[in-house]
C-alpha cells in the first residue's frame, strides 16, 4: 500500500532504450482510493519532530485487495519511533473490525538485489482483516523523530505521482518560531496560515486527484513534473552540500597510510591523469560495496584509513577514499551529490531527496567518476548518473554530469554468414564497443562461464527469433585498460528452402542486433509524460554468402530516415554470391529527457526500420 512520508535513501547516503517506456495506458478507474489522508507535522526548535498520519483507503477492485490489506510505515530505529494509535477495517455494512495486536509488527529492511547491507531502517507493518471490495482500511500512525538527520535541521519532501486516487490529502504543519523553515510547493493548494496563539508558525496544504494515469515505463521521476510539497531549513541544495562537506572533509585527510597506498598504486606512473585512472580502478575493484544506514553512517562517510582497513564501504566511503588518494598525488577532487534514479531536476530548497548517491568530481579535467561502478572504465559513468545535476560539496557550486553522445557511445559489429546448400547457416561476428555501451557489455559478460556462458548465446539467438547454437569469446571484462570486444560463432537452422526458388530476410546470428530487436517492439500511440532517452550509434555490417547453386534475383532497396536527431540508413550491395548489408541507427539527443511530442518521431523511425527489416532477398 502507500508508504507514508518515507525519506529516500539508496546508497547508504543521507540522502532507455529507444521506446521501452512505451507502456502508456489510457486514463481509467483506479483500483483503490485514498479517500482521506491527513498528515500533521510539528517541528521543535532543535529539529526533532513528529508526524501523525491518519489514512482511510477504500478497495475498489479485487485486484487491489492484497495491496490495501497491508500498510507499511518505514522508519529508522536509531533515530525514530513508530506507534500505531488506531487501525481497523470498515466493512461496506459499516461494521468495524479492529486489527489484532499480533497483526501489527516490525520487520527489518529487505536487502536490495542481494547486496550486503547494514541498516537501521525498519518497517511497521499493519495487516488489516477482512479486506474486500468496498472495505476501507483505517489507520492512525504516530512517527517521532527524536534525532534529526542533521543537528537542528529539518527536511521534508513529498512528491506525488499520477497513479493514485486522492479524495482529500491534507498537510498541517507547525513549527517553533525559533527554527526557520522554508516552504515550496507545486500543484498543492494552500500555504501559510496565521500563527497560533503561542506563536507557532503554521501551514496547511491540500490536494485531490480523481482521475489517474498509470506511470509509464521509462518516464522520468514524478518529482520532476508532478505535484510536490517541500519544507526545509536549508535554503538550497548547496546549503545541504556544505553541511555534508563539513563532516566529510576531515575523513579525506592524507594520512601516512593513505599516502603509502597512493604511492604503491601509482608506482612507475608519472602522468597525473594516468595516476588518477589507476587510483580510481583500484578503489572500484578493491573496495567492496556495502550499504551502511546505521546512525551517522547514513550521512557521514568513514575515514579513509578505516575504509582501507575494512576493504569495504558504501558510495560515500569509496568516494572519500578516492578523494584522499587523489589528494595524496596532488590532484584536487570533490564529492558530487547526485540522484542515481530517474530524477533529472534539482529541487529549489535543500533536501535529501532526490539525492541518493555520491560520486567523485575532478575539476582539473571536468571529470566525473563513480567508484561504485566496478566495471566502468576511467571516465565512463553508469547511465543512471548521466546528465544529472550535482552538488559539488568541496567546491560549493552546482554541476552536471555529461550526457550521452552518439559519437562516443556506440557498437560496431561485422558478421560473416555462409549459407550451405541445404540452407543451414554458419557464421562469425566481431563486435567493438565504446562509452556506456562498453560498460554495459562488460556487465553482460563479467561472469561468462559455466551455465551462464552456455545460456547466453542461446538466449540471444532466441531473442532474435532464431534457432541454432553458438558461443561467445569475449575479451576480459575486468581489464579496464583495454576496450571491450567480443567474438562469436554460430550455426543457424534453415529459415528458407534451398535449392530455390525462395526468399529470406537477412539473418543476424549473434550480432548485438539492437536494430533487429528495435523492429520487434511496436511503440504505443503516444506517451503522456517526459521520458528518459539516450544518444547512441549502432553500426551493423553483414556479409552473407549464398551457395554457388543459388541465383540471387532481387535484393532489398536501400532505406533512409533522418529527422529530429534520429537517423537510420541501410544499404544492400551484391557482388557475386556475397551480399553486403550495412545498417546504421543513431540517436543524438540534446539531453536525456525527451518530451511526449518527441515520441512521434520515434514512431516514424520504427516504421522505417520495421519495413526495411521485413524486406527479403529472392533467389532461384
Amino acid at each position: 500500500m502507500f508508504k507514508a512520508l518515507t525519506l529516500q535513501t539508496v546508497c547508504a547516503l543521507f540522502f532507455v532504450s529507444m521506446h521501452a517506456h512505451a507502456q502508456t495506458q489510457e486514463p481509467h478507474k483506479s483500483l483503490y482510493a485514498i479517500e482521506r489522508q491527513v498528515i500533521t507535522i510539528h517541528v521543535r526548535a532543535d529539529g526533532t519532530f513528529h508526524e501523525k498520519i491518519e489514512s482511510v483507503t477504500r478497495v475498489k477492485s479485487p485486484a487491489a485487495i492484497e495491496l490495501v490489506s497491508q500498510d507499511d510505515v518505514d522508519f529508522y530505529s536509531d533515530r525514530q519511533t513508530v506507534e500505531v494509535l488506531e487501525a481497523f477495517t470498515e466493512l461496506p455494512s459499516g461494521e468495524r473490525i479492529p486489527v489484532a495486536a499480533d497483526a501489527i509488527r516490525v520487520v527489518d529492511e529487505e536487502r536490495s538485489e542481494g547486496a550486503a547491507m547494514f541498516t537501521s531502517r525498519k518497517t511497521q507493518v499493519v495487516i488489516f482483516p477482512k479486506i474486500n471490495v468496498g472495505a476501507r482500511a483505517h489507520s492512525t500512525v504516530l512517527r517521532k523523530t527524536h534525532t534529526p538527520l542533521f543537528p537542528r535541521q529539518f527536511m521534508f519532501r513529498r512528491s506525488l505521482g499520477t497513479s493514485v486516487e486522492y479524495g482529500q490529502l491534507e498537510f498541517n504543519i507547525s513549527h517553533d518560531p525559533a527554527i526557520h523553515i522554508l516552504a515550496d510547493s507545486r500543484g498543492f493548494e494552500g500555504g501559510r496560515l496565521s500563527d497560533s496563539p503561542n506563536g507557532e508558525v503554521r501551514y496547511r496544504y491540500t490536494y485531490s486527484q480523481a482521475a489517474i494515469q498509470h506511470a509509464e515505463s521509462g518516464q522520468v521521476s514524478a518529482s520532476d513534473f508532478g505535484p510536490y510539497l517541500h519544507l526545509s531549513t536549508f535554503v538550497s541544495p548547496l546549503a545541504v552540500g556544505q553541511v555534508y562537506e563539513q563532516s566529510a572533509a576531515p575523513k579525506t585527510a592524507v594520512t601516512m597510510q593513505v599516502q603509502k597506498l597512493a604511492d604503491e598504486i601509482t608506482f612507475g606512473i608519472h602522468d597525473p591523469k594516468a595516476q588518477a585512472a589507476a587510483l580510481y580502478h583500484w578503489v572500484s575493484k578493491e573496495i567492496r560495496y556495502v550499504a551502511i544506514f546505521l546512525g551517522s553512517g547514513g550521512v557521514v562517510p568513514n575515514p579513509a584509513d578505516q575504509v582501507i582497513r575494512n576493504r569495504y564501504g558504501d558510495c560515500k566511503d569509496k568516494t572519500t577514499l578516492l578523494i584522499a588518494l587523489l589528494a595524496a598525488k596532488g590532484i584536487e577532487a570533490s564529492t558530487a551529490m547526485i540522484n542515481s534514479g530517474s530524477a533529472y531536476e534539482m529541487p529549489r530548497l535543500g533536501s535529501i531527496s532526490p539525492f541518493n548517491h555520491v560520486i567523485t568530481y575532478i575539476p582539473q579535467w571536468d571529470l566525473y567518476l563513480d567508484p561504485t561502478a566496478e566495471l566502468a572504465p576511467f571516465g565512463i559513468l553508469p547511465i543512471s548518473v548521466m546528465d544529472k545535476p550535482t552538488v559539488l560539496t568541496a567546491l560549493n557550486r552546482l554541476g552536471r554530469t555529461p550526457k550521452l553522445d552518439a559519437l562516443t557511445n556506440w557498437i560496431k559489429s561485422l558478421t560473416h554468414i555462409q549459407i550451405q546448400a541445404d540452407g543451414q547457416m554458419t557464421g562469425t561476428v566481431y563486435s567493438e564497443y565504446a562509452g556506456y555501451a562498453d560498460y554495459s557489455a562488460r556487465l553482460s559478460f563479467m561472469d561468462h562461464e559455466g551455465e551462464y556462458k552456455e545460456r547466453l548465446a542461446q538466449s540471444n539467438l532466441s531473442a532474435n527469433r532464431q534457432s541454432g547454437e553458438g558461443h561467445y569469446t569475449p575479451s576480459d571484462a575486468r581489464d579496464l585498460d583495454t576496450p571491450f570486444t567480443n567474438r562469436g560463432s554460430f550455426t543457424l537452422d534453415p529459415v528458407a528452402n534451398f535449392p530455390g526458388p525462395g526468399a529470406l530476410s537477412v539473418p543476424v546470428g549473434l550480432t548485438p542486433s539492437f536494430i533487429n530487436r528495435l523492429s520487434f517492439n511496436r511503440p504505443k500511440e503516444r506517451v503522456l509524460f517526459p521520458f528518459v532517452c539516450r544518444s547512441y550509434r549502432y553500426e551493423e555490417t553483414y556479409e552473407v554468402e549464398f551457395p554457388s547453386e543459388a541465383k540471387i534475383t532481387r535484393i532489398p532497396a536501400d532505406a533512409a530516415f533522418d529527422e529530429s536527431g534520429l537517423l537510420y540508413q541501410s544499404t544492400y550491395r551484391l557482388r557475386g554470391q556475397v551480399l553486403t548489408v550495412q545498417r546504421v541507427v543513431q540517436a543524438q539527443r540534446p539531453s536525456m529527457v525527451c518530451q511526449p511530442n518527441d515520441y512521434q518521431v520515434i514512431r516514424k523511425l520504427h516504421a522505417v526500420v520495421q519495413r526495411d527489416l521485413r524486406s527479403q532477398i529472392f533467389y532461384d
